[in-house]
């Protein structure tokens, strides 16, 4: 899970990059939404220790520990508002070319 979330990362750095609390926040996010979605009825001591796992497996990752320098503000916004994996997932995949077109419309609209 964790390794998902950290190598789909979307560089560009036109605005404040995450905090590390909110790459903390995001992966917790994302593991409990998709506990939620492979089983019907879940109970909150197997979320927590299914976010407990990731938080582990994250820890040793080299991808995860690059998350404050590479995801991108709005990809982080986008993924923290995501209501499923699915959503989050795409929020986070690189799509270069849409990068610089992001920067450009992030300083346009602050000026």
């Amino acid at each position: 899970m964790a390794i998902l979330l950290a190598g789909a990362l979307l560089p560009c750095g036109c605005r404040a990059r995450p905090t590390p609390e909110e790459c903390d926040r995001l992966l917790d996010r994302y593991t409990e939404l998709l506990v939620r979605q492979d089983a019907a009825r879940v109970t909150r001591a197997e979320i927590d220790a299914a976010q407990a796992e990731a938080r582990a497996r994250a820890a040793t990752h080299p991808a995860f520990a690059r998350c404050t320098r590479e995801v991108s503000r709005e990809s982080m916004d986008c993924a923290l508002a995501a209501h499923d994996p699915d959503q989050i997932e795409r929020c986070l995949i690189p799509i270069p070319l849409a990068a610089p077109v992001a920067c450009r419309q992030a300083i346009s609209s602050s000026a």
